[in-house]
Formats: C-alpha cells, sequence, structure tokens
C-alpha cells in the first residue's frame, strides 16, 4: 500500500472516468511539452547564449572522445569531477558540432531524466495522482535551477540522475529484496556516481540507512554483490587516484574559505534550503518579492512539511531519511558556502519534490505547494534579466577576425581562451600559458609557444590592461596591429613572440 499522509482519495483514489482521464493525459502532455520547450528556451534564448569557459571544457573533451578516442578520468586540470558526464555529450557535438546545442542536449536529457525517475520513486510510496505530481514539479520548479541544469556544467544533472537512481533501486529492493538485479543496480549507480562527484552522498549515505532500517541487513550474499558493482562503477575514479596518490581527498586553497561546518550548517537552513524550494534570487541570495513574505512562505511550508510528515516519522520514509541526513551532508562540502547561481544546492532541490508529495497527499496543504510554486515561478520569470548580466559577450566575432587574418593560436585568460577553441571547433587553439592561472590542457599550450600566437584581451574586463605586452613587443623590436570585435580585442604581432605577464 502506498504511504500516504493526509487525504484518503489522494492515497486510495477512485478510478476516474474516461474524459477525466483524457484530460488529465491532455494536461501532462502539455506540460511535458512545455517542459521541453521552456528547457530549450533557456538553451536557445537570451538566457542561453555564450556558455563559459567551464562548459566548453567538457564540449572540447567531448570533441576529443569524437575524433580522437581521447578521455581523462577528471576534466581537464583538476582531481575531482569524474569526466562521465563528456562521454553523454560526445554523440551530440558529432551530430551538431561546436555549438550551444551539441554541448547542452545531454543536460536538458538528463534533467527531463530526473522526472521521470522522481514519478518512478513516488509510485512505491503514493496513489499516481500524487507521483505524477512529483515528476511535474522536478520539470517546473524551481526555475532557477531548472536553468542551471540545462547547463553543461560537468557533473550535475548526472549526478542527481544517478544519485535518484540509488533511491529508486533502494525502494525496489524494498519491495523485493531476492532481486538481483536491483542490488547490482543499486552498486553501480553509487558507484558511477561517485566517479562523477561526491555529491553522491547526498542519496547514497541515506540509501544505506534506510536500507538497514528496513532489515535488508539480513542479505549479506545481496550486500556483497551492491559493494562489488560499486567498485566496478567507480573503478576508474580508484584507478586514477592510486596513480595519483589520492589527489581527489585534497581540497583545493581557498574553497573552505572562511566558513566552519556549523556556519555552513546554519546557511542550509537560512539561504540554501529557501533557494532549493525557490524562494530566493540567484548569485544574491536575496529573497523574492520581498523579505517578509519569503519568509512567510518558507515559514509555511515548513509548517506543511512537518505536519504531513508526522504520521509518516514512525515508518522512516526514505523521502524522509533523505531530509534529515541533507542538511548535515550539504555542511560537509566546503564549497556551499557560495550561493552563486544556486548549484550547490542543486542535490537539494532534487529531493525536494519527493518530499512535497507527502505535501500533496494533503488538500489544504497542497494549496500552498501550488501559491509557492506559482509564485516563485513567476518571481523568476520576473527578475530573470539579473541572470543576462554576468553572461559574457559572444567570442565567435573576434575568433572569425583571429582567422582571417591567418592566426590559428591565441593566448588569452582561462574565461576567453577557452571559449575561443571550443566555439571554433579546435580551428583557433587559445589557452594561458605556464605561469597564467587556468592552464588546463598541456598540448594546446605546446601548439601556442610553436607558433606565432595572436593575443586576446577583453575590452571591459581587468584583463584589458596589455601594457606589458606593448612593453615586450616594443623591447623585441616586434610590429603589430590590433583588431576588435563584440567587446574583444587582439594584439597580433608580426612576428613570433612568447611574453607572459
Amino acid at each position: 500500500m502506498p504511504e500516504g499522509g493526509g487525504s484518503e482519495d489522494l492515497v486510495r483514489p477512485r478510478r476516474a472516468s474516461a474524459p477525466t482521464r483524457i484530460l488529465g493525459w491532455a494536461v501532462l502532455g502539455v506540460l511535458v511539452v512545455g517542459a521541453v520547450v521552456l528547457r530549450l528556451r533557456f538553451v536557445l534564448g537570451p538566457l542561453g547564449r555564450s556558455p563559459s569557459s567551464d562548459e566548453d571544457i567538457v564540449g572540447l573533451m567531448a570533441l576529443h572522445i569524437v575524433r580522437h578516442r581521447e578521455l581523462g578520468a577528471f576534466y581537464w586540470g583538476q582531481s575531482y569531477g569524474g569526466s562521465l558526464e563528456a562521454i553523454l555529450v560526445a554523440p551530440f557535438v558529432a551530430v551538431f558540432g561546436a555549438t550551444i546545442l551539441g554541448l547542452r542536449s545531454a543536460s536538458v536529457l538528463l534533467s527531463l531524466a530526473m522526472a521521470g525517475l522522481t514519478w518512478r520513486i513516488a509510485r512505491h510510496m503514493y496513489a499516481p495522482i500524487v507521483a505524477v505530481a512529483g515528476g511535474i514539479l522536478v520539470l517546473w520548479w524551481p526555475l532557477a535551477l531548472v536553468y542551471f541544469g540545462t547547463q553543461e556544467r560537468g557533473f550535475y544533472p548526472l549526478s542527481a540522475v544517478l544519485g535518484l537512481s540509488t533511491i529508486l533501486m533502494a525502494v525496489n529492493i524494498d519491495a523485493d529484496p531476492r532481486s538481483v538485479r536491483h542490488w547490482i543496480g543499486l552498486g553501480l549507480s553509487a558507484g558511477l556516481g561517485w566517479w562523477a562527484s561526491p555529491n553522491i552522498l547526498y542519496f547514497v549515505i541515506p540509501a544505506a540507512v534506510w536500507l538497514v532500517l528496513r532489515g535488508h541487513w539480513r542479505h549479506p550474499r545481496k550486500i556483497a554483490v551492491a559493494i562489488t558493482a560499486t567498485a566496478i562503477g567507480s573503478s576508474v575514479w580508484l584507478i586514477a587516484n592510486v596513480q595519483s596518490g589520492f589527489a581527489s581527498r585534497r581540497v583545493l586553497p581557498g574553497l573552505r574559505g572562511s566558513s566552519t561546518y556549523w556556519s555552513r550548517f546554519r546557511f542550509f537552513w537560512q539561504t540554501g534550503l529557501p533557494f532549493a524550494l525557490g524562494l530566493r534570487q540567484p548569485h544574491t541570495g536575496l529573497w523574492y518579492w520581498s523579505q517578509p513574505v519569503g519568509r512567510a512562505l518558507y515559514a509555511g511550508a515548513l509548517i506543511a512539511l512537518v505536519f504531513c510528515a508526522w504520521r509518516a516519522l514512525r515508518s522512516w520514509s526514505i523521502d524522509l531519511v533523505l531530509m534529515v541526513f541533507a542538511p548535515f551532508i550539504f555542511a560537509f562540502f566546503p564549497p556551499t558556502w557560495l550561493l552563486s547561481e544556486g548549484r550547490y544546492t542543486y542535490f537539494i532541490a532534487a529531493m525536494l519534490p519527493l518530499v512535497l508529495c507527502r505535501v500533496l497527499t494533503n488538500r489544504w496543504s497542497a494549496a500552498l505547494v501550488v501559491v509557492f510554486v506559482t509564485l516563485s515561478g513567476v518571481a523568476f520569470a520576473r527578475s530573470q534579466h539579473e541572470l543576462e548580466r554576468p553572461i559574457a559577450a559572444s567570442i565567435v566575432p573576434i575568433t572569425q577576425v583571429l582567422e582571417r587574418a591567418g592566426y590559428h593560436t591565441a593566448i588569452a585568460n582561462y574565461w576567453i581562451g577557452i571559449r575561443m577553441t571550443y566555439e571554433s571547433s579546435e580551428h583557433v587553439i587559445a589557452s594561458p600559458l605556464p605561469g597564467q592561472v587556468g592552464v588546463r590542457y598541456l598540448p594546446y599550450v605546446r601548439s601556442i609557444v610553436s607558433s606565432n600566437p595572436a593575443y586576446v584581451f577583453d575590452t571591459h574586463g581587468s584583463d584589458s590592461r596589455d601594457g606589458w605586452l606593448l612593453h615586450k613587443l616594443a623591447a623585441a623590436h616586434i610590429s603589430y596591429r590590433v583588431v576588435r570585435a563584440n567587446g574583444y580585442y587582439a594584439v597580433l604581432p608580426a612576428r613570433r613572440l612568447i611574453a607572459v605577464p
């Protein structure tokens, strides 16, 4: 029997009439198609132009899979963030080329898969209509993180999909512990998730604890199968770390900032969770509408959740176990004190629809869900221009100017160079040099230092100080010319000069 927390007709629904079912399918179809259109607008519309260099790293690695059958364990220049998602991007880059659509199609499909997984998990606990509502919540809420999920950030949607797959396998095991394939699926999802990102812990730890609470510790052979599958799934991570002295365990300097475990724990409740509920703005973290309205909606959501979950506390339903562990795991990760576009709350948002399904089983509490989902959606639509400001101008015009001038290599900072390289499909190879910040791929550096590269700068950024370069060119008696396009300019030396500021 599905677990319920409220109205009986939502837990044990009466069979709807044929016209009602047809209308329901029609509404569901509109919502799903609308969710796809929304994501395509995020990818190709005003908020989708000019991917960042972090995204383009994934695209370049996908290009190298297609062209050279080359793939490292992690994304270039780092010892964390498994490159698994680059494999998923590769077919789209092969079809669409080095374009935004080629880069982001995999993320869009993964974000849609999250809705399907949420629906399947919720079917184990709730009536069909509530489970469908949970899937719809993933498709449409919160819009800030729906937008973020359409970008190619290496492992966020993929880790959430693998995490939800882990939860689905756990509830499948609970329903049929004799099925070996569910134990294998649990282990593979957890292992691949660990390779992709340590954020898989948001899902693996609660799933393991829940299975123990449900008495599945009594299946040692099946547990051994799951552990073996986990080792297989995480084997790329394990091999790479054995070879590097477990470099993945080292925290990057400055990543922790001035935060502590307990300051990040407070941040979760004060800022992180409200953002994941769609009540705070990306980047600034300010409340939508106003502080009193935002806090009132947040308090109402928490009260509704506690009210609807109260009767299920004794059963320790898996959605409640997820939320019990979430703030402690959130505080464990050093970067979470940064809100940015909300990336560090992405995994919290991925599990919240399961929790809100419990709220939806009560008609009065469900009304509150509808209210704050609607308000947060309207607020995002009203303030989305704030997201346009950090988007850099297109790098394509200045890249085309360089190609016409006969330059196919360039020295530029990370945020310019990687974009030039991907968006030109490697027709122009651009990168910082050793001694500069942001060197990611040494073969690019070797191509640059063996050629006569251009020097590319952002007119409006801090990178526009080129006095050091002009001084070196004058000292070497090298003539040059300057070309400009779309907020960028390039210094084109007449002959080779390799200079680092």
